[in-house]
């Protein structure tokens, strides 16, 4: 081969290396951006499973335990999620209003058929 035909060919295969290089550097950024963020959606199952979690490891249990009584604001063992779908955190985001707003369900007895008790 001639000479031009070698550095032409370099050429192509730099090109061909940059654009495997570029592709690569944007996987990591789109894919590996937002670890660490501190504010990560809560979707209605994360916020359902922690708070069932928290029902069951009360006194009493599934049976005992008040479902109205799990407050998902400023909880330090629940995130804080919006339960009864007004816009806003407050006192009023209860297992409660999580099981009727989500999951369709009118009693405390369901809302905790909904978290696994029998």
């Amino acid at each position: 081969m001639k000479k031009k035909d070698l550095s032409a060919m370099k050429k192509v295969l730099l090109v061909i290396l940059f654009i495997i290089v570029c592709f690569i550097i944007f996987f990591i950024l789109v894919f590996f951006s937002c670890i660490g963020c501190p504010n990560f959606a809560v979707t209605a199952t994360i916020a359902k499973e922690a708070a069932c979690a928290q029902l069951k490891r009360q006194s009493g249990g599934c049976q005992l335990a008040d479902t109205t009584a799990i407050v998902f604001y400023k909880n330090e063992k629940l995130p804080d999620f919006d339960a009864n779908k007004d816009n806003k955190t407050d006192s009023a985001d209860t297992l409660f209003e999580l099981c009727k707003n989500y999951y369709g369900v009118e009693t405390e007895s369901q809302c905790k058929m909904v978290c696994g008790c029998s």
